[in-house]
């Protein structure tokens, strides 16, 4: 493909946790230094972007993970960061992060149940500068939902709070959902991870690229593997 790529993110052991956060101001293995060069590297794709999109060709290509510990690379450098689950059918991100804080969040927001979306914020343990928006109840028109222009007063409503949106959205091919969400975008990070994606389907990667149905789309190689040792 001609997607520019924006970085890889190194193979982990087997029994690794995928829901931490391993980033931190004192980690300086090869996985903090990927991240880091994520947040560098997004300045060469669009500099000015403050809300950012991961997505995946389908589960299990670890978006989760990195939409996590991208937003708190960011939040490291001094930033205020909010991480967003859309994922609205599943709620992976907000499973992890909420743990029985409640089961308000972003749907409850859509419907119109609640109208201040910062009532709904929590806060992301052990990492300064980094709220959570869980995604709420699971309701049953989540498309249309997500089609409601709520969701850009929503994202305007935290631009107005913090310097950077994560969004943690569905794979892009299991629903329509990455498509509607896209709009409120400025940037789409394309989670590929080694071994799980059919080669096959890089052209439709491609054409996706090239009719701009994602917002300045980037990908990340996930689980990449490397025989070099040292700097």
């Amino acid at each position: 493909t001609t997607i520019p790529v924006l970085g890889e993110v190194p193979h982990r052991k087997d029994g690794f946790d995928e829901s931490a956060i391993m980033v931190s101001e004192q980690s300086n293995d090869n996985l903090a230094e990927a991240f880091r060069m994520l947040r560098f590297n997004i300045g060469f794709i669009n500099k000015d972007a403050r809300v950012v999109m991961f997505t995946s060709t389908m589960p299990g290509e670890g978006k989760t993970f990195i939409s996590r510990n991208f937003a708190a690379t960011l939040a490291l450098t001094g930033k205020k960061v909010v991480l967003l689950d859309t994922d609205i059918r599943k709620r992976t991100q907000s499973k992890l992060t909420a743990r029985g804080r409640g089961v308000l969040g972003l749907t409850s927001y859509l419907s119109g149940d609640v109208n201040d979306v910062r009532s709904l914020i929590t806060h992301i343990d052990n990492t300064a500068g980094l709220d959570f928006l869980p995604a709420g109840i699971t309701p049953p028109n989540p498309a249309e939902l997500l089609m409601s222009p709520r969701l850009e007063s929503c994202i305007e409503e935290l631009k107005k709070i913090y310097d950077y949106v994560v969004i943690d959205n569905v794979p892009a091919q299991v629903v329509a959902d990455a498509g509607i969400v896209n709009r409120v975008a400025e940037l789409t990070v394309y989670v590929i991870r080694v071994g799980k994606l059919d080669r096959r389907y890089l052209p439709e990667l491609e054409q996706m690229y090239q009719t701009k149905k994602f917002h300045n789309l980037c990908i990340v190689i996930n689980d990449s593997r490397s025989d070099k040792k040292n700097y």
